[in-house]
């Protein structure tokens, strides 16, 4: 049967659609691929001229100074880009990079940072993983029903437990899913979950706590940490949940890294650097795109996340 001819209104309104939606893809298209930053390029080559053990450094003493919470890869982007510009607060060029007297000042206050909390990076013997402890917060050290070990407080109002579970029991999903079902006779709340292929975070809430839970799957089996704590401390240790969840490596491959500077400042302001060790990158998630970034927060409420405002900027999505 043949088909009636269109309406021209019907014509004319096709074709304007049909327009529009090109002029958006064509904008979106655009969006999605900004020209190169010709200062961002630049700082990239001077970063990247650094070594390797300096430049995993300087992210690494970020984290500490609260504004970086990306991989500690060496690889300079623009989360390294904005947190060395966040840390500088306009007191010289935002241009990414640090001049020797700026790069002092943020290892300094890297170093004070963890020897205020008297941070350290062990392995546990007990599930074969590295994390680090904030030991003047956590000195009381036990072992957990469950064979893993317990860091807490004096008062017993903050705890970090790790765990391991060997190949052949419960898989990641069901775990997960455990971790996340909340009963109605629960007084606990789901604040923020994370799945993916080989790891999951889950964070949460109780009328007195927050909790912050990270296991990972590897050909050992199952590994992670939790932390509970009392809501009043939240001030002090939400910023040491991320601290704690950047160290973590379930199955390490090397040696403990040793969390000092990397540089030494003299009393007459001499800057040398040091031969300590940094801290390993931290693994980029399995099935993680080109396009995706990663960094540690700590969710608040269903709405609200703690993170340092470099991981976040420019995102389109979260």
């Amino acid at each position: 049967m043949p088909r009636a001819p269109l309406h021209p209104l019907r014509i004319t309104l096709h074709r304007s659609v049909a327009f529009t939606l090109a002029l958006l893809s064509a904008s979106l298209a655009h969006a999605q691929a900004p020209a190169p930053s010709p200062q961002m390029a630049a700082a990239q080559a001077g970063f990247e001229a650094l070594p390797e053990a300096e430049r995993k450094a300087i992210q690494n003493d970020l984290i500490w100074a609260g504004q970086f919470n990306g991989a500690v890869s060496g690889s300079y982007g623009p989360l390294t880009f904005r947190a060395i510009n966040a840390f500088k607060g306009g007191r010289g060029p935002a241009d990414g990079l640090l001049a020797p007297a700026e790069r002092a000042a943020l290892a300094k206050a890297a170093q004070a940072a963890r020897d205020s909390a008297g941070f350290r990076v062990l392995a546990d013997d007990k599930t074969g993983v590295q994390i680090g402890i904030p030991q003047k917060l956590l000195p009381k050290r036990d072992a957990t029903p469950s064979g893993g070990s317990r860091w807490q407080s004096a008062d017993e109002k903050v705890t970090l437990d790790t765990s391991t579970t060997p190949p052949g029991g419960d898989d990641l999903a069901a775990i997960y899913e455990k971790a996340i079902t909340v009963t109605p006779n629960s007084p606990r709340k789901i604040t923020y979950k994370l799945l993916r292929p080989d790891f999951f975070v889950v964070t949460g809430e109780t009328p007195t706590g927050r909790f912050y839970r990270r296991l990972s799957a590897g050909p050992q089996g199952l590994r992670g940490f939790s932390i509970g704590y009392d809501k009043a401390l939240a001030p002090t240790v939400d910023k040491l949940v991320i601290a704690i969840a950047a160290s973590f490596e379930p199955f390490p491959t090397g040696p403990v890294p040793r969390m000092v500077a990397t540089v030494r400042v003299s009393s007459d302001g001499t800057i040398s650097p040091s031969a300590a060790p940094a801290q390993p990158a931290a693994p980029t998630p399995f099935g993680a795109r080109g396009n995706e970034r990663y960094g540690v927060a700590l969710a608040l409420d269903e709405r609200v996340a703690l993170s340092a405002a470099a991981a976040v900027d420019n995102c389109r999505s979260l």
